[in-house]
């Protein structure tokens, strides 16, 4: 009884989930077990720290370790400033900025080649391992380019490699078919995303990866949700996650750092996608409007979905069944904000090839249960063979429960609450328009209400 009563009754860890017993630590506004909080340069967990510092939402252990990670606000920014720099008449210009991620991803992935032992891969080895003989795996591996004899290019940090070997070979990717696809020809894109969180994307030559910019509050989670997320994956080969493949920091002298992760590409296939969704199970702001459109707005939201995923019964089960065991790891670790991407092939028309052709397949690729027509889903209703070819992956997956999506929480109900008084019901009580008014519909709530709302949502889409 007492223990039932605390359980349900006691702070929760905003790190772990679990009641606060002993020692915690505040951090705007939130509550952490000293044991979750790591110090965001030299991963040491705070645990046995009476005081520590604390730079723009990041903890550190001591204010050398805090003045030895310089940050930029916008990984956009960084990315423009960096590139800037590479179009100055001081700069090489054959070096652009694409040019260099392509380049530091290859010499990382050949030092890990080089010095390989074998890699993380069972499920066992995993899960048994110590915590603290995995976060050894968490070790980052400075590499150096040098140009022009003495004079250095820039710096490399690759996070976590053999890991990242590791989920390489998982899926069955060769380090020289991903130095291929990353490194033998130049990055496409570098344009910031549909969305609002400033990242810039990058996509390689034949379409398999992308590229994608990350803040250091993203970086400091990835190492956090390294192990529970190895492990998923290899205990659930179909997962829907986001496969990643390498995690790397890229700093030039004098210039802000640029923080990349390299993943699958959900839309990896030479079919065409007609109509594109971005959904998170809310309805308040997720409809794209006609003039949005007429601007060039690509990507749909929930409100947009008027017609419904049809896969069969029987694939619909075992999607159904895998995205429930993804969200819940997410929601483990406190984890909200994220979508499906649902990319949707109407006619089996297929893309333009790019320049040179399309690349021969892969040998020895491990695909998923739900990519086994041209990287997709076959459409099929009433038992009936469709048209339609479906690709859905969960996406930005690395967004926490913080104090910044409370606060964006509190502004969008107020926004909404005062939009519907003031437009809407003019003549009556606020106290009406609250109760009218459902702030659980909201995009930015809490982990464990997001996952029950998103899976009510795909339950509904998918038949």
């Amino acid at each position: 009884g007492i223990n039932a009563e605390y359980m349900g009754f006691a702070h929760k860890c905003s790190g772990c989930c679990f009641p606060i017993r002993g020692k915690y630590f505040e951090l705007e506004g939130s509550l952490w077990h000293s044991e979750c909080l790591y110090c965001a340069y030299c991963h040491r967990s705070l645990d046995n720290d009476s005081v520590f510092y604390d730079d723009e939402g990041q903890q550190f252990c001591s204010r050398e370790c805090a003045e030895m990670v310089p940050d930029y606000h916008s990984q956009s920014e960084a990315a423009a400033q960096i590139e800037n720099t590479m179009k100055s008449p001081q700069a090489d210009t054959k070096h652009s900025l694409n040019k260099l991620i392509s380049l530091a991803i290859k010499q990382s992935t050949e030092a890990v080649e080089t010095n390989r032992r074998r890699s993380l891969f069972t499920r066992d080895e995993v899960e048994k391992m110590p915590m603290e003989s995995f976060r050894e795996q968490l070790e980052f591996a400075p590499i150096h380019q040098e140009k022009d004899g003495d004079e250095k290019l820039f710096d490399v940090i690759d996070y976590a490699p053999k890991v990242f070997q590791g989920m390489r070979l998982l899926y069955g990717i060769s380090s020289t078919s991903y130095i291929e696809s990353l490194c033998n020809q130049p990055l496409s894109g570098g344009t910031v995303g549909a969305g609002c969180s400033g990242m810039v994307f990058y996509f390689s030559k034949d379409r398999r990866y992308i590229v994608k910019s990350v803040t250091r509050t993203e970086l400091v989670f990835m190492k956090q949700f390294l192990r529970g997320y190895f492990t998923h994956c290899v205990t659930h080969h179909d997962t829907l996650l986001p496969r990643f493949y390498g995690l790397y920091k890229i700093k030039l002298e004098n210039q802000p750092s640029l923080r990349v992760i390299v993943m699958n590409n959900v839309f990896d296939t030479r079919l065409k996608i007609d109509q594109t969704y971005d959904l998170k199970g809310s309805t308040v702001d997720r409809l794209v409007s006609g003039d949005q459109l007429q601007k060039g707005c690509k990507v749909l939201k929930d409100l947009n979905l008027t017609s419904k995923v049809f896969v069969g019964d029987t694939v619909r089960g075992k999607l159904i069944e895998q995205i429930r065991v993804d969200t819940e790891l997410l929601q483990s670790y406190n984890v909200m904000d994220y979508s499906a991407l649902l990319g949707i092939n109407l006619e089996g028309k297929m893309q333009d090839p790019p320049a040179g052709g399309w690349p021969p397949e892969r040998e020895g690729l491990q695909i998923s249960l739900f990519q086994t027509h041209h990287g997709g889903i076959p459409g099929l209703k009433r038992n009936s063979p469709t048209n339609v070819t479906y690709f859905m992956g969960l996406i930005d997956i690395l967004q926490q429960w913080n104090y910044n999506k409370k606060m964006e929480h509190y502004a969008k109900s107020m926004l909404q609450m005062l939009g519907k008084f003031t437009e809407k019901r003019p003549d009556r009580a606020l106290s009406v328009v609250q109760r009218e008014f459902d702030p659980k519909a909201i995009s930015a709530v809490e982990s464990c209400q997001y996952q029950t709302r998103f899976m009510k949502f795909i339950c509904g889409a998918v038949v």
